[in-house]
């Protein structure tokens, strides 16, 4: 193995992106370990339904039309 240096740089930034309901980046801040202090995190979740999803809806319409030629 080469070894390609013997100075190691550890860096610990932070990009926070927030982002609006419609999914379209509102605002990004970059924040390095001096302005860490100040962040305050959400402890809110995202919930996501399997029943609301564009997917689900299609292999639903899907499983149905297959079903109806069966019978």
């Amino acid at each position: 193995m080469l070894k390609l240096g013997k100075k190691k740089e550890l860096t610990n930034n932070v990009l926070v992106l927030q982002i609006d309901k419609k999914g379209l980046l509102k605002s990004k801040k970059f924040y390095n370990i001096d302005d860490q202090n100040n962040i305050k995190f959400s402890n809110r979740q995202t919930e996501i339904s399997d029943r609301d999803g564009f997917i689900y809806g299609v292999l639903s319409s899907l499983r149905q039309k297959i079903d109806s030629s069966r019978r």
